[in-house]
């Protein structure tokens, strides 16, 4: 990643159609924003600046050699057979200059499949000048569909039609034409083009901006950032059309989607995600400092998280904290950081903290989850992925403490009072299981969950959302009788006391 950018920037398009400006308009605000001298031209650039190239698949007859070294490349398309993210002249420029890539998928396949590791992950974000179609134009589009008509995309939109649903598909229509459309839509419909797909939040963003509901094809096989998961109304293709049928049915289910996905991707500045990457322009006034998030990524390492105060112990992944979760928090402490300024953390700061791929490398764990218990606020959740103690992955990584599995979390939930917790606990919201190909395998061959789990390899990891509660009486009461609290140090000496007999009671109260 340039850190140090030039403060002239150009933003150079080398496509002559509008189809990237849903992602160079808020770029180029974001810029503004931070300072920087930022101009869109087409088929241009300047040696004296630094320059952004967008949509440079659609120009490879360009010399690349002609191009200024430090240029970079903002990659939007997948990176899939038949897709032009894959042509070899367009791998050869992508290995040539520094790529910003928006899907962190696109970077593990950039990276693990064609070796080229000049990348940095830098996805899109929200701006105040994307929110602008006004959300009471009248609508007389049930669904509205825009890009690219392949067969798939058709068949679907001929089956809502044969359901009397006012469907619209239109294709290279850009700009106040495209918006009016948008604006007279009660439901925008998103289906993948390249099977598998990546859920684009380069073609959601701007919907999600203006409030639109977006019934969105999610396949088992389909890719989506969870952060984004609760911002469409998602369906495989073969139940879109009964989704787009019952939301139609519920004009409240319709606006609170919009409203929901307006909420979340309103959270993602995108002035601070690229400031946390290139800073802001040089000479500029002060850096601004974003408001402190909600959400809280802890270990996480290459997975930064721009809407997240993202906390790490190796300093080397430029987190905005570095600690090491395991240890004991003092709550006073004061952290210095680049994004947020003065950061202390607190009791009860966050609604949401996201804990990947690092349980099973600490230290301690249950001061680890003390720690995540006392950040979360009550009703907050906490997400954690490990690996699954039957699978390969839980020990051939020599840095691995620790493995789990279904019955790991009992601790942290019913057993509360084993790990010291009186005041409050988790409860177990959701577990889901990611098999092997192997597991895939025997499922379907018939076995079921139970078999799954007791198979070695089958499972490689588990997904966790734990809910954190205020305990009950009853809870309380449990945990002063199994750690003896109700007595005064120290302890009498009971040895000369006679035998005594007692008697099960019910509800720790004397009959």
């Amino acid at each position: 990643m340039q850190k140090h950018m030039k403060k002239d920037v150009i933003l150079s398009l080398l496509s002559n159609a509008l189809v990237f400006d849903d992602a160079t308009l808020p770029l180029y605000y974001a810029l503004k924003r931070l300072g920087y001298n930022c101009t869109i031209k087409r088929n241009a650039w300047h040696e004296e600046a630094s320059n952004i190239f967008i949509g440079l698949c659609d120009a490879l007859h360009l010399d690349l050699d002609k191009l200024p070294k430090d240029s970079i490349v903002y990659n939007f398309e997948q990176l899939v057979s038949g897709s032009k993210g894959i042509a070899p002249r367009y791998l050869e420029a992508c290995r040539k200059f520094q790529i910003w890539e928006y899907s962190l998928l696109n970077v593990k396949r950039f990276v693990t499949e064609y070796g080229i590791t000049n990348i940095t992950h830098l996805p899109l974000g929200y701006t105040p000048e994307m929110t602008r179609i006004d959300p009471d134009y009248p609508k007389d589009i049930d669904v509205l569909f825009y890009g690219s008509l392949n067969e798939r995309r058709l068949s679907l939109i001929n089956q809502l039609r044969a359901e009397n649903i006012r469907a619209l598909p239109f294709n290279k229509v850009y700009g106040l034409t495209r918006d009016i459309l948008i604006a007279r839509s009660k439901i925008v419909l998103n289906m993948h083009y390249y099977v598998p797909g990546i859920v684009e939040v380069v073609r959601l963003g701007y919907l999600w901006a203006n409030k639109k509901c977006v019934v969105c094809e999610c396949n088992s096989d389909s890719y989506i950032s969870s952060e984004y998961a609760n911002c469409c109304l998602y369906a495989p293709y073969d139940k879109i059309c009964e989704t787009v049928r019952e939301a139609l049915k519920q004009p409240n289910l319709i606006q609170s989607t919009g409203e929901t996905a307006f909420q979340t991707f309103k959270a993602h500045d995108y002035a601070a995600i690229l400031e946390a990457q290139i800073g802001s322009a040089p000479g500029s006034a002060k850096k601004r400092e974003a408001p402190i998030p909600t959400s809280a990524n802890i270990g996480s390492g290459k997975q930064f998280m721009p809407a997240a105060l993202n906390i790490d112990i190796n300093p080397s992944w430029r987190p905005d904290i570095v600690l090491d979760i395991s240890q004991k928090l003092s709550f006073d402490e004061c952290f210095e950081t680049e994004r947020f300024g003065q950061v202390t953390l607190q009791k009860n700061m966050f609604r949401r903290i996201y804990l990947y791929d690092v349980l099973e490398h600490v230290n301690d764990v249950c001061q680890t989850m003390t720690n995540l218990l006392e950040l979360l606020k009550v009703g907050g959740i906490l997400r954690i992925n490990v690996p699954y103690d039957l699978s390969l992955g839980a020990w051939q990584d020599p840095t691995h403490k620790h493995a789990f599995n279904e019955n790991s979390w009992l601790y942290f939930t019913n057993w509360h009072w084993y790990i010291g917790w009186r005041e409050a606990r988790f409860d177990l919201v959701d577990l889901q299981l990611t098999l092997s190909d192997f597991g895939k395998e025997l499922e379907k061959q018939g076995a079921d969950r139970t078999a799954l789990l007791r198979q070695a390899r089958a499972v490689d990891s588990m997904l966790v959302l734990l809910k954190k509660r205020s305990t009950s009486f009853d809870e309380k009461m449990l945990y002063d009788t199994q750690t003896r609290s109700i007595y005064r140090d120290p302890m009498p000496d009971w040895s000369v006391a006679p035998t005594i007999r007692w008697r099960p009671i019910s509800r720790y109260c004397v009959p």
